[in-house]
This record gives C-alpha cells, structure tokens and sequence, in this order.
C-alpha cells in the first residue's frame, strides 16, 4: 500500500469518527467569540407622490451612501464572557457598512388609496458585491396639497458575515465532554420587515415641497446553528438590531411625469450593546419618473 493510500483511509477513518462523534453530541454551552459583518444598513422605500401627475405607475431611482465607516459592539447573549473579554476587549462584532446604495423601486396603483411596490438594490464592499431589495404593500390619503401615506414590507438582503464560537458539547453514549472552537463564514440572504408613515406636501405651484418619513425596520445580520447539521440540539448563536430612521428633504418638479427628491437619512441603531455608533445621517438623493 503506497503512502498515498495510507493517508487517504487515515483522512476517511477520521472523519468517520468525526461524523459519529458529532451526530451523537448535544451542545452544552456557547460563547460566541468574534464576528465579521458586510451590508448597508436596510431603509424602507420612499414613494412620493407627483404634484403634476397622479398616473398608476411610478420609477424611482435612489442613490445614498457615507464614507467608509464600521460599527464594534456586543451582540452575544452570554455574559459576562471571559472569553470574548480576555480576546476581544468586550466587543465581539465589528460591522462594516456598505459605502453606497443604488435602489430602484416601482411603485403599482391599485386604488385610490391602495398600492403594491417592489424594488431592487445594489451595494459594494470589499468581499463581493451585494444585492437586495423589498415588497409590500400602501395605503394612502389626503387632498390635492397634503398627502399621506402608510406603508408595510419587508427587506430581503444578502448579509456577508464571518465568526468564531467556543462550544462545550456532550457525547452522549458515554458521557464524553468534548470543547471545540466553530467557525462560519457565509452569504445569507436575510428578510427584514419594516413599517413607515410618510407625510408631504403636493403644491404644483410651489418650487419645492418638503416630506418626511418615518420608519422602523429590524435587520437581522446572521444565525448560525452551533455544531451545524450534526448537532442534536438547535442551540443558535445570531445578531440583529432594530432601525428608527426619520427622513426630511425636498422634492422639486421637473415636469408632468418626473421630478427630482433629496434629503438624509437619520437613522438611529437600537439593540446593540456598547455600540460605537448608534446615530447615522446618510445623504440621498432620487430621481422619480410617473407613467
């Protein structure tokens, strides 16, 4: 038996036991050590109504984005964590912001007051590109200057994320305690919904019409079985936060059947422990068109 042929059955043996071992095991405990995170941070789409048009179906093309920034924190549920402390000086998530935010949504007048929407969106970051986008449904109302709007959906968008736990995990035909470090590293694509209520003004004669949007939306960021598939219980280590965003700007009519809106977005994180960044003001600007 050559050399080659030994170490080929030595690597089947091993993970013949690997795979018995770990099928037959329950996790104990879980400190969750490190994580590495890449997305933008999710916004519900805007839909303004044109002072010079009220057709069925509108475009509207949205850019937004920051410089490069990141957010450190703590997202683990076990604490105190002497792990994560001695390792990681108490933050063990670092989450880095998608630079830009290229959107474009339709908006589908059903009613008078009732509307469907759904987009698509691009962003880029430093492992690959992402993509995204969101569904649902309006309800609106008003008069010809003042008009409201109430909107209910949800975000889809993929997450990249990398991290590392420390599990204690039981063999359960002879009660053998084993400890193992995991480590994941993935592309999800995560569904975030999300409310907004949206008031402006629809003066044709005016210059620009101000609105402001509120809304808020959780975004989840992964969830990870421990152990994986192998594992007898589902013990999970995951991370999300919640967004208040409020949104003013203006919008500018160009003509009968587009026009042009910009503004910030504010957005406030909720949920993350010892963030270093809870307040975000993100520049936007888009152009809506009406057919």
């Amino acid at each position: 038996m050559t050399p080659q042929e030994v170490s080929k059955k030595n690597l089947i043996l091993i993970s013949a036991i690997s795979l018995i071992i770990f099928s037959a095991s329950a996790i104990n405990d879980v400190y969750f050590l490190h994580s590495n995170v890449e997305s933008p941070l999710v916004q519900p789409p805007l839909h303004l109504k044109n002072p010079a048009s009220d057709k069925n179906l509108s475009l509207n093309v949205n850019v937004s984005g920051f410089s490069e920034r990141n957010v450190e924190g703590i997202v683990s549920k076990y604490e105190p964590n002497k792990f994560t402390d001695s390792i990681y000086n108490g933050n063990n998530f670092n989450w880095k912001l998608s630079q830009f935010l290229l959107e474009l949504n339709l908006d589908f007048k059903l009613s008078k007051t009732i509307f469907l929407f759904g987009g698509l969106n691009h962003s880029g970051d430093d492992n690959s590109d992402r993509v995204g986008g969101n569904v649902g449904s309006g309800f609106a109302g008003g008069d010809s200057v003042n008009h409201f709007r109430f909107d209910v959906g949800a975000n889809f968008q993929s997450t990249y994320y990398s991290l590392f736990y420390y599990a204690a995990a039981e063999f359960l035909p002879w009660n053998l305690y084993l400890n193992f470090i995991g480590y994941e590293r993935n592309t999800k694509t995560n569904f975030n919904p999300f409310v907004s209520l949206l008031f402006h003004t629809t003066h044709y004669e005016w210059f620009a019409n101000p609105f402001m949007q509120l809304s808020y939306m959780h975004q989840n960021h992964f969830k990870v079985k421990v152990g994986g598939a192998l594992a007898l219980n589902d013990v999970y280590i995951e991370s999300d936060v919640n967004i208040l965003n409020l949104k003013p700007g203006l919008s500018f009519t160009l003509g009968e059947n587009y026009f042009l809106s910009a503004g910030a977005s504010i957005q406030f994180l909720m949920g993350m422990e010892k963030a270093s960044e809870e307040f975000f003001v993100t520049p936007f600007a888009k152009i809506n068109f009406r057919f």
